[in-house]
């Protein structure tokens, strides 16, 4: 009897290829929203910094949860794909009512592209009995 630990198998290329959708779309939402604050503040629109830091924390949420889908719960893959839609119709929404939305809609995109790989057939596997 051997006492070599049994290694787990290996992650799907899908289920990195999301993590790292949804870790970029997150960076790219914190980004605009660091832009959206310095902008603010440079015009001296006080009103709106709120929202910049609101994109911030969007997006660093983006990130902390593609950390935790990754390493397999199924219930995290989850809740990230609902927030990734509400991201979604949120930027449609914006986009609609103020002009500057268009790119948090576009950076919300690639995440329900990440969203959409973790619930292809080959991802299945790994977020099973975990």
């Amino acid at each position: 009897m051997s006492s070599k630990p049994v290694e787990p198998a290996a992650r799907p290329a899908l289920v990195t290829r999301a993590y790292w959708l949804w870790t970029i779309s997150g960076a790219l939402i914190a980004v605009y929203g660091v832009a959206f604050v310095i902008v603010s503040l440079i015009e001296g629109v006080g009103g709106t910094v709120a929202l910049g830091v609101f994109y911030v924390a969007i997006g660093g949420a983006l990130i902390a949860a593609a950390r935790r889908v990754v390493s397999g719960d199924s219930r995290w893959r989850s809740a990230l794909a609902v927030f990734t839609l509400m991201l979604v119709f949120l930027g449609i929404l914006g986009s609609f009512l103020t002009k500057g939305a268009a790119l948090p809609l576009l950076f919300s995109l690639i995440a329900l592209i990440g969203s959409m790989m973790a619930y292809r057939p080959s991802s299945d596997p790994w977020f099973e009995d975990k």
